[in-house]
């Protein structure tokens, strides 16, 4: 319920109370690798990349083949400067098509 709370708050551009909701998420879930990939998207958003980076290498640790996240993770090291760093984190991505 928060994880889907702190998604319509996202899209609304509410993002302290979307960080709010997916930090309880995360609370019930702790390993819960889409609400902290959300969370970290969230907090990208808000100016808060060293933050969004952590939170995203964690869902990503959680979730390690899952191509979006870890490509959400190498994009908030991009943005943080890191093009090298991203460079890699794309790169060591395993990508499992469903299909």
């Amino acid at each position: 319920a928060f994880s889907n709370l702190g998604g319509v708050s996202a899209l609304g551009c509410d993002f302290p109370a979307a960080i709010s909701a997916f930090q309880q998420a995360l609370k019930l879930e702790p390993g819960d690798p889409y609400a902290s990939s959300n969370l970290g998207l969230t907090l990208l958003w808000s100016g808060r990349g060293r933050e969004a980076v952590a939170t995203l290498e964690t869902a990503s640790r959680n979730a390690p083949n899952d191509y979006e996240i870890r490509s959400s993770f190498a994009d908030a090291i991009s943005e943080s400067g890191a093009k090298e760093r991203a460079a890699a984190t794309y790169g060591s991505s395993p990508i499992t098509l469903g299909f």
